[in-house]
């Protein structure tokens, strides 16, 4: 096991290895690589300027690195680096606020688990556009900015094990991870003869709370034992490695704060191997079974990724809203799910499951065909309040659906429901239950979309049951809404 507090280890105060310098640092507002970086270069003595996706995060990290740092020092705005806009707002802010840069730390990325064989395109291309394009477009931008002050500089990407390591599930991530360091070694190339300074690092698995909040310690014990060298390290402890690139010093490891397995710097000559690697890689040997996150995170990701699908549709709805509405990094949502496909099929398979699981029992049961029709009914309005958004989704997009193979469970569902309906129907006119001349498939037509399109107003917890619901429902439609005289 891995130890319960994965963050606690000894710190090393800073050396003001960045004294008067102003650096950029994109994804910086959470509590990862570019977090720990963004506060490690204010402990160093630069001024700083974070970027991040999320606004409100980003807002709430330049409050409280400004209180701890002062005001002055750091700065900080939404940035999508996917987005060339903002990428050039972002670096606008810094020649603002401290006319001009000194340091750009590359650090946006965006992982995911995918077999290669599963991968939507959708999958491939939010990594890379993320990962490998946003670090390309950043890059980019510091290079023209540098060039045009003429006082040199430095780049220091994010680029990772994966970069020259294969494993499965990680083609989108690795590929976009190899190519920022053929990136960084093209940039590098042209931009030394401005006396700007091109590198980056390639770091294994990063611990820090967040992550420890998203991740079982099953799966973070699993990740640790795959990582190379000594396995995984903390997030301060590689922001470390990227203040001493930052500077104007190689790193040295007799004074700085990582060790061999932390991360490993290309073009710098690796360092000799710990003799844990032996013990990491006999770890990494033996077979264990797949971790699961625990089933009550998973419901509560699936109950917020339903009410995106109903609220935005499929086609709108992408990993990094769902993730957006779950207050967490698209990155781990992934270690749940492998895709928003595979979400929504989850979602629809336990709103059937649990609708055919009530459906069979009133089929089964020794009722006659009018109370088989109300329990059928009030069987229906249940399902509404445990599921009123996989409802929603079932009758917006299951025409759809059906044409992807994945969905085609679908087709048969409806027929089965169509089906239970009509022979209840069929079989209260034949028992003289219900009308003789009743049109059979028009009532079912009626009775099945006047129900089931209280999806689109019912709202669980209200001051009607779905029993209570179900009930003045059958009474209109058995018998009527006027007074008998």
């Amino acid at each position: 096991m891995v130890e319960a507090d994965r963050t606690a280890e000894s710190y090393v105060a800073g050396h003001g290895l960045l004294d008067g310098r102003t650096a950029v640092v994109t994804a910086a507002a959470g509590a990862g690589i570019g977090g720990a970086t963004a506060r490690r270069f204010l402990e160093e003595g630069a001024r700083v300027v974070i970027g991040d996706v999320h606004a409100r995060r980003t807002k709430e990290t330049v409050g409280r690195l400004a209180e701890e740092f002062g005001a002055g020092r750091v700065h900080g705005t939404s940035c999508d680096v996917t987005d060339e806009a903002q990428v050039a707002a972002l670096f606008d802010l810094a020649e603002q606020c401290h006319g001009g840069l000194d340091i750009v730390v590359n650090n946006a990325g965006l992982g995911g688990t995918a077999l290669l064989t599963d991968m939507t395109d959708e999958q491939w291309g939010t990594v890379v556009d993320t990962t490998l394009t946003g670090t390309f477009r950043c890059t980019r931008a510091a290079l023209r900015r540098l060039r045009a002050d003429g006082r040199g500089g430095i780049v220091v990407n994010n680029a990772s094990v994966l970069g020259w390591r294969a494993q499965a599930g990680q083609a989108h991530y690795a590929a976009a991870k190899a190519g920022v360091m053929a990136l960084t070694r093209c940039a590098a190339v042209e931009a030394a003869p401005h006396g700007i300074r091109v590198n980056a690092i390639a770091p294994s698995l990063a611990l820090h709370p967040h992550l420890a909040q998203v991740t079982s310690d099953e799966l973070l014990d699993d990740l640790t034992a795959g990582c190379p060298r000594s396995g995984a390290t903390r997030a301060f402890r590689q922001r470390g490695e990227r203040a001493c690139q930052a500077s104007r010093r190689r790193a040295d490891p007799s004074d700085t704060p990582w060790g061999p397995g932390d991360g490993e710097n290309i073009g710098v000559p690796k360092q000799k191997q710990s003799s844990d690697t032996s013990a990491a890689q006999t770890t990494r040997a033996k077979k264990k079974p797949p971790v699961t996150p625990s089933a009550e995170r998973r419901g509560e990701l699936l109950g917020i990724a339903a009410d995106v699908f109903a609220e935005q549709g499929y086609n709108a709805t992408t990993v990094r809203k769902i993730a957006d509405a779950a207050g967490m990094l698209a990155g781990s949502l992934y270690y749940h799910f492998d895709s928003k496909e595979s979400m929504l099929e989850e979602i629809l398979r336990t709103f059937l499951t649990e609708l055919w699981d009530g459906y069979d029992s009133v089929l089964s049961a020794p009722l006659g065909p009018r109370e088989t029709l109300e329990a059928l009914v009030t069987e229906s309005f249940r399902e509404i309040d445990r599921h009123r958004s996989a409802v929603a989704i079932y009758q917006k997009e299951s025409k759809h659906l059906v044409t992807q193979t994945r969905f085609e469970y679908l087709v048969e569902s409806q027929q089965r429901f169509e089906k239970a309906w009509l022979s209840t129907l069929e079989r209260g006119v034949a028992e003289g239950a219900f009308r003789a001349d009743l049109d059979v498939r028009l009532a079912y037509r009626f009775v099945r979309d006047t129900v089931w399109v209280a999806a689109s107003w019912y709202r669980p917890g209200g001051g009607h049951s779905p029993e209570e619901i179900a009930r003045q429902y059958l009474s209109m439609v058995l018998d009527g809404i006027a007074v008998r005289t």
